[in-house]
């Protein structure tokens, strides 16, 4: 886990605990005000002795905690159960952009219960794309898949594979009707280079030509890119 030291919490604020994937996304939730993380993500789950450990390394009794894969919400759920000395509230964020979004209207020192509403309610205001590399063949709703093809989930569920990263990526924002937002996000992998990214957003932008767009290092493992569209 990595500590966040520009924050200073008073013993009754609210604390967060944010689980990362990436040095980049761990950067994000810490300008955002995460006062720990916890790195971990799509096939490196923390243990809820890790989350613990985090929740109990945060100086006050009330924590938020954004798990921020659906793969870690029981981990998330124990861990919140087993802080005995804190009131801990698990927003069920199923993805980074999630986490993020959910962080935008947090302020240390509101009533957790509102708080907790807002951070939901914020979570929803992101529709989320994962581009990855398929690991095997297979055939999801409706969507035929060949091993080493590139493939792009919607809010987690399976929705464009193909062999042109630049495609896939387009049919992702598509689903994830990207032409009706007003700012697209590109979180690039460790694998990538920002030229790859600058090239693929030049292109982008005059398939949606009303939004805007952002680029960030997410640093995350295996997904070249997580999308974000709001």
């Amino acid at each position: 886990a990595i500590a966040n030291t520009g924050l200073e919490l008073e013993a009754g604020d609210i604390g967060v605990v944010a689980v990362a994937s990436g040095d980049g996304l761990a950067q994000v939730f810490r300008q955002l005000g995460a006062t720990e993380l916890v790195m971990g993500g799509q096939t490196n789950n923390p243990s809820t002795q890790e989350i613990l450990e985090a929740i109990q390394r945060v100086p006050t009794r009330r924590v938020i905690l954004l798990p921020n894969n659906k793969n870690i919400f029981l981990a998330a759920e124990q861990a919140a159960r087993l802080a005995e000395d804190q009131e801990v509230v698990v927003i069920p964020t199923r993805s980074m952009p999630q986490g993020i979004s959910a962080m935008l209207p947090y302020d240390p020192q509101d009533d957790l219960d509102s708080l907790a509403d807002a951070m939901r309610q914020a979570k929803d205001d992101v529709a989320t794309g994962e581009i990855t590399t398929a690991t095997r063949s297979v055939e999801l709703n409706g969507v035929e898949v060949a091993e080493g093809q590139i493939i792009g989930l919607v809010d987690g569920t399976l929705a464009v594979s193909g062999d042109n990263m630049n495609d896939v990526v387009k049919a992702a924002l598509d689903a994830m009707c990207a032409a009706d937002c007003e700012l697209i996000t590109l979180y690039y992998g460790n694998g990538v280079q920002e030229a790859e990214v600058q090239a693929l957003v030049e292109r982008l932008s005059g398939d949606f030509p009303d939004a805007e767009f952002e680029i960030v290092h997410g640093g995350q493992p295996h997904y070249d890119y997580l999308l974000s569209a709001e």
